[in-house]
């Protein structure tokens, strides 16, 4: 799209607002950045803004945004927001950040998606394509915006790029043209329903990412999800499955060990640097995403056996007297706490907390086994949690994340896993789920 001489309103200026602002400006428009709030914003933004020549606002949203063409908003601001109602009854169109760099960009497109999964997933792909010599980015929600590579692609010239995407749902909001060339979908469970209110409303903007494929573009989808199944299986796109359970697909996962139907046996379970079957789910994800390659066995069982975990996911933070302490803080709901569960077989305390994003805590019921000892609650969430499971488990109440990782040192005995794994968002006491993380770390680290 040719957006010389347009007038573009950026609304909100936190990394993909600031990357979308230069992008557009390098490409002509006539830019102005509008953000609501004046708390904790970089005066790097601004010092770069007056270089370039871009009009911004800082505190509110002035009657200047609605002087535009075309407004591109930050992923943290709904389509149910009264100024997002306002400029669509006002004729103005509205576009997300990802799909905003997408016009600029005519790279290979792998877009990762699902309830859960998607940085490691995203993680694991990228180090594949590393080391078979390919030249992948890795962009998008993972926390380096889209638009920043389009413009660093743009002004280096760069070429052969696999660009290796990891979309959420609020970036799937206002989609029109983008188009991945191969779509992974993950799962899909109950997430962000406090602000999507229905499942089938997030499942709709889940499926949007791949609504432009074309015939040859490739979607990936987890065979053992009932909803993915239904929305995918005999589709006339083509649809390439993937399952832990069913050994008949390209990659399959049996015995404990990974193997190519064409090649055969690729690596033992006890080999990969990650462990749990919700990450063997990810890594045959990955492997059918990027078979079209044709890398060498070798290659894909080294990347396999150097894969870390993501911070904040599933993180082993430290043994005390034979305690350990797993920071589990990206997970941020219902579907991420059941698999975090199903990683460890011995008695565990489950810190489960923060402010609801509109999950029901009685999906957990059938996972509370024989091996969680006690649940502390804890945050915003708390009294609503001890309210829906009490009744199934032994549970403590604790005001904050920290008065809860005490008491679990107080009450854990050896060999017990005192596991972090919240299942809400974070916003009741912290910025996001690594402060969050960041903070559990830290307390636990000074338990005497």
């Amino acid at each position: 799209m040719d957006i010389q001489g347009k007038n573009i309103t950026i609304l909100g200026l936190g990394e993909s607002g600031f990357s979308s602002a230069k992008l557009a400006k390098h490409k002509g428009a006539n830019v102005f950045v509008s953000e609501k709030s004046a708390k904790n914003k970089s005066n790097e933004y601004i010092n770069i803004f007056n270089e370039l020549g871009i009009e911004y606002e800082i505190g509110k949203h002035s009657s200047k945004v609605y002087y535009s063409n075309i407004w591109i908003i930050s992923p943290g601001i709904s389509k149910n927001d009264k100024i997002i109602k306002d400029a669509l009854n006002a004729k103005i169109e509205i576009y997300g950040e990802i799909e905003f760099a997408s016009w600029f960009t005519k790279s290979f497109i792998i877009a990762i998606t699902g309830s859960n999964g998607k940085t490691t997933t995203s993680n694991i792909i990228n180090s594949m394509l590393i080391k078979s010599n390919h030249l992948p980015i890795l962009a998008g929600n993972i926390g380096i915006p889209f638009s920043e590579m389009v413009l660093n692609e743009l002004v280096n010239n760069k070429k052969n790029i696999i660009y290796v995407l990891e979309i959420s749902s609020f970036q799937m909001e206002f989609i029109k043209f983008f188009r991945p060339d191969i779509g992974i979908y993950l799962n899909i469970s109950q997430d962000h329903l406090d602000r999507h209110f229905t499942m089938s409303e997030y499942i709709k903007l889940k499926l949007s990412m791949v609504s432009n494929q074309i015939k040859d573009d490739i979607i990936v989808y987890n065979y053992d999800d009932k909803i993915l199944k239904k929305s995918f299986q005999n589709t006339h796109k083509k649809a390439i499955p993937f399952s832990i359970k069913k050994d008949i697909f390209n990659y399959s996962l049996k015995n404990n060990k990974i193997s190519n139907k064409k090649n055969g046996f690729l690596i033992e379970c006890s080999d990969i640097g990650i462990l749990g079957q919700h990450n063997y789910s990810n890594i045959l994800a990955s492997l059918n995403a990027i078979d079209f390659l044709h890398i060498e066995n070798k290659i894909l069982i080294n990347a396999l056996k150097e894969i870390k975990p993501i911070e904040h996911r599933l993180e082993l933070i430290k043994t005390k007297n034979y305690i350990n302490f797993i920071n589990d803080s990206k997970a941020t709901n219902i579907e991420a706490v059941i698999a975090a569960i199903k990683t460890f077989n011995g008695p565990m305390i489950l810190l489960l907390g923060g402010r609801n994003k509109g999950s029901n805590f009685q999906y957990l019921l059938p996972f509370l086994t024989k091996n969680i000892k006690l649940i502390i609650a804890f945050g915003e969430s708390a009294n609503e949690i001890a309210t829906q499971i009490r009744d199934a488990v032994r549970l403590e109440v604790s005001t904050s994340l920290e008065d809860a990782v005490v008491l679990a040192h107080k009450l854990a005995s050896f060999g017990d896993v005192v596991l972090l794994s919240p299942g809400c968002a974070s916003f009741d006491e912290f910025i996001d789920y690594k402060e969050r993380g960041f903070k559990f770390k830290s307390i636990v680290k000074e338990l005497k």
